[in-house]
């Protein structure tokens, strides 16, 4: 005799004893977290034996709805992923909330953003299918909890332990496991989320001069004519006369110091035409963090922590302009990314220039993957435009080509048979990523050759480190640092 079938998405599904129930709990939460371990291991990343964030959706799953319990676990994988896939907010315990991210996406390119869009739609949709298949008895129901209540206070034991627990230690560290066994390594994103919600505003740090190239600039400039940095040192008339005509500051995207050229020799060499008109010095910072807080770091002096900004601290534009300088900024990326057409304002500059502006002017030449925007070597032109006008300038520069992903078809483009002749000798990102790097610092090289220029400096330092993922890559560059290059003009 056939027994009748009952739909496959019904919501009298087959009951789900209390064993089975626990039995497919265990094996969705060991798969889960042997996925999130395993990218750790493969990435060098800290991360807990095991993630209690995947109980929220276990929770959701046994006491609210099977289907939003499918959506919150791809969100919390998909979080956990991005906390891998895009390390630079993470790696120096910095994040940025849900809602950054979900603007930052809309910058995106279309076709990326569909793909990611029917992605996470069809695994919500799996989920659910595998979840809706059953549903849970109310002893089950009352069973699972009890196990997941358990299961936390049991993990949290053993970290405790481990001597790895954040709150109570009854162990040595790793006297068990050489790792944290039970953590949220989501926990922050969502803080920083709860933060934007109740209408948190990004809190500032003071910087010593020395931690930024801007603030060694002006620290060395100042001094060799016996003055000191702060910013009302530089608001005097006897500065005014000490600073450039003009200066260019170049943050430039992902400007590392490579493991085996500590001294920058690779970086410097495009400015050997330019010796006999400046000097040159090269070097590194101490510093982690997204790209804003570099920006910050050099134009502010300060650390910055989240992206929630209404005011800001003195800045350099400001403080510039109150000497007469007339100060532009750069950047070839859409306005929306960090608020930028708000925040460049914020700082002082009094005319700012993104991709919506530049394509105004006719078609600009566009590179990129997940960040698609105008090429350096085209924003170098109009930087160089902008130098030329008359009085006295600031102008800023946040460059993009060297974004991740690196754009290898692009470096192919770009390279010269020299660099092909070494393509074999080093693996494929750092090669491209060397190759785009030098394009643009040719590019600056050029504007400093300019002979109808003069009386002008630059300052060039990187807003973070290349924020590579896999371990052979990361061994080519110098963790947590900074390059930077400063062009003086002679007298």
């Amino acid at each position: 005799m056939l027994r009748e079938r009952k739909p496959f998405l019904s919501p009298n599904a087959k009951q789900l004893p209390l064993g089975d129930a626990v039995l497919r709990f265990l094996l969705t939460f060991v798969a889960l977290n042997g996925l999130g371990l395993w990218l750790a291991k493969s990435w060098l990343y800290e991360r807990p034996l095991f993630n209690i964030d995947y109980m929220l959706a276990a929770l959701i799953y046994i006491w609210i709805s099977r289907t939003l319990a499918a959506g919150v676990l791809v969100l919390l994988v998909a979080t956990e992923c991005a906390r891998y896939l895009i390390p630079t907010y993470f790696y120096s315990q910095q994040a940025f909330s849900l809602l950054f991210w979900a603007r930052a996406t809309t910058n995106w390119p279309p076709l990326v953003q569909l793909t990611g869009f029917v992605l996470g739609l069809a695994a919500i949709l799996v989920i659910t299918l595998l979840f809706r298949r059953y549903r849970l008895t109310g002893w089950a129901k009352i069973g699972l909890t009890a196990g997941v209540l358990f299961g936390i206070a049991l993990l949290a034991l053993l970290d405790s332990l481990n001597g790895t627990s954040s709150k109570y230690n009854l162990g040595q560290t790793g006297s068990l496991v050489p790792m944290k066994i039970v953590g949220s390594p989501l926990h922050l994103i969502f803080e920083k989320t709860r933060a934007v919600l109740r209408g948190e505003k990004a809190t500032f740090a003071t910087l010593p001069a020395t931690a930024t190239a801007t603030g060694r600039y002006f620290s060395e400039t100042l001094a060799a004519a016996g003055g000191t940095l702060d910013w009302n040192a530089l608001l005097t008339a006897t500065n005014a006369e000490i600073l450039p005509h003009k200066l260019v500051v170049v943050v430039f995207e992902s400007f590392s110091a490579l493991t085996a050229d500590p001294e920058l020799k690779q970086w410097r060499a495009p400015f050997r035409r330019v010796e006999d008109r400046y000097t040159l010095e090269a070097g590194t910072l101490d510093w982690v963090g997204a790209t804003l807080r570099g920006e910050v770091r050099e134009l502010c002096w300060q650390a910055i922590d989240g992206n929630e900004i209404s005011t800001l601290p003195p800045a350099l534009p400001a403080t510039l302009k109150k000497l007469g300088y007339e100060t532009t900024a750069f950047h070839g990326f859409a306005a929306g990314m960090y608020d930028r057409d708000r925040i460049y304002p914020l700082l002082g500059f009094d005319h700012v220039v993104l991709l919506e502006q530049m394509r105004q002017n006719g078609d600009v030449p566009r590179a990129g993957m997940l960040f698609n925007g105008a090429r350096d070597d085209y924003v170098a032109t109009l930087v160089h435009q902008d130098i030329l006008r008359p009085g006295k300038r600031l102008t800023y520069w946040m460059t993009l080509t060297s974004h991740v992903p690196i754009n290898i078809p692009l470096a192919e483009q770009l390279a010269t048979p020299a660099d092909l002749a070494v393509v074999k000798d080093l693996p494929r990102q750092v090669w491209a990523y060397t190759v785009i790097c030098r394009k643009t610092l040719e590019s600056i090289a050029k504007i400093a050759a300019d002979p109808a220029l003069a009386d002008y400096d630059f300052v060039i330092v990187g807003d973070h480190k290349l924020p590579v993922t896999d371990v052979e890559t990361k061994s080519y560059i110098m963790p947590n640092k900074v390059a930077y290059l400063i062009l003086r003009h002679k007298k």
